[in-house]
């Protein structure tokens, strides 16, 4: 956890250069804009929620942010970019620190993001979902990660994760799911945050962060959209 007062921002991004003539003005802003979600909520647009808590300094709180973001290109082409954020966020409390993955894959020619929504489609059967599951289950198992093993059993559900991946919305404040692109596959990043009261002890458990995975194309064939990125990238 932050010691200290004040604001700890390092957000880190690439930055594509101008190839055969294309421009690529409107990739780099967008990949820009997508990495500074949060350095700019703690900047420039804080909520009432924050304000408060930072003045207050309520119990467990302090009058420190931070928010450290760094990247992956998974995909990169002449024609597609695919890029994974990886951000630390620090909201003055010990109950608003957040491990988060979040991605931007956007067609180089045209500058049209694709969002998750955009980029599956056909999970009414659940099926993709429970790929998924199954995959980070079985990781906590072989870690021996008890709490992680219990939330991905009780709470976080093959149901709960495919209802990230139709509506591409964060379920609940807390959990939520992004889609990029990769050499082998299709990759897929859950971010959750949740707390447990242990009896007996006064202070929430509390689990943070996300796993990311990746299933073969062939794997995941019949639930791609028909977004050109897909065919622009076999």
């Amino acid at each position: 956890m932050p010691e200290g007062n004040g604001e700890s921002i390092r957000v880190c991004y690439p930055k594509l250069i101008s190839l055969n003539g294309k421009d690529v003005t409107a990739i780099n802003e967008g990949i820009r804009q997508r990495a500074l979600i949060n350095a700019d909520n703690l900047l420039m647009n804080r909520n009432e929620e924050l304000e408060h808590r930072l003045a207050t300094r309520e119990e467990y709180c302090m009058e420190y942010t931070q928010d450290h973001t760094n990247y992956i290109i998974t995909y990169l082409d002449e024609n597609t970019i695919s890029v994974v954020f990886q951000d630390y966020l620090f909201e003055g409390s010990i109950y608003s620190e957040y491990l988060e993955l979040r991605s931007y894959v956007a067609d180089i020619n045209t500058g049209r993001r694709y969002k998750s929504t955009g980029l599956l489609t056909r999970l009414e059967d659940g099926k993709l979902a429970e790929v998924v599951h199954k995959e980070i289950l079985a990781f906590y198992e072989k870690e021996e990660k008890e709490f992680q093993t219990w939330a991905f059993t009780e709470v976080m559900t093959p149901e709960l994760i495919n209802e990230t991946l139709q509506t591409g919305l964060i379920v609940d404040g807390r959990y939520y799911s992004n889609v990029y692109l990769t050499p082998d596959g299709v990759g897929i990043g859950f971010t959750y945050r949740m707390n447990k009261q242990v009896e007996g002890n006064e202070y929430a458990k509390i689990l943070r962060g996300w796993k990311a995975i990746t299933i073969p194309r062939e794997e995941a064939q019949e639930y791609l959209t028909d977004a050109p990125v897909w065919r622009k990238c076999e």
